[in-house]
């Protein structure tokens, strides 16, 4: 312990700590960091990242609208492709409200009951497996939200 903290105090009083330049004020991040399950990591710049995320936008409304099948006229009333668009929309607003509140109310129970709050910092797979689950319970299915 004590190599370690010898080491990182000679790295920050050295000349090339980065302590001074946190003297001159935050600056906005200019990479991204993606770590994914395990070995696999990617960084990229963050103007990268913003044409990537407007191409998967535009790329989603596209297909989205290339895919819409117009109901028959017997059910049609306004724009059907609008009226589709909310309900999707309040679809995935209350599987996120539903996702949002079931792994917190597991999380209570991992700290209250259970003891063991940060248990799941252990290894990368253990979130997945304990909060994996509780968010899908709490997101609704197709036939809840159409006949509900």
């Amino acid at each position: 312990m004590g190599e370690n903290t010898l080491a990182l105090i000679r790295h920050l009083s050295s000349e090339e700590s980065p302590l001074p330049s946190l003297a001159e004020g935050y600056t906005p991040p200019s990479t991204i960091f993606f770590a994914h399950m395990f070995h696999t990591f990617f960084q990229y710049s963050y103007s990268t990242a913003k044409k990537l995320y407007a191409a998967l936008l535009v790329a989603s409304f596209a297909l989205v609208r290339f895919y819409f099948v117009d109901p028959t006229p017997a059910v049609k009333s306004g724009d059907p492709f609008w009226r589709e668009q909310r309900k999707g929309f309040v679809a995935v607003m209350s599987g996120v409200v539903g996702t949002l509140v079931v792994p917190n109310v597991l999380a209570v129970i991992m700290r209250s009951v259970v003891g063991k709050p940060m248990s799941w910092f252990t290894s990368p797979a253990l979130p997945l497996g304990l909060y994996g689950p509780a968010a899908l319970l709490g997101a609704p299915t197709d036939e809840c939200f159409y006949q509900c």
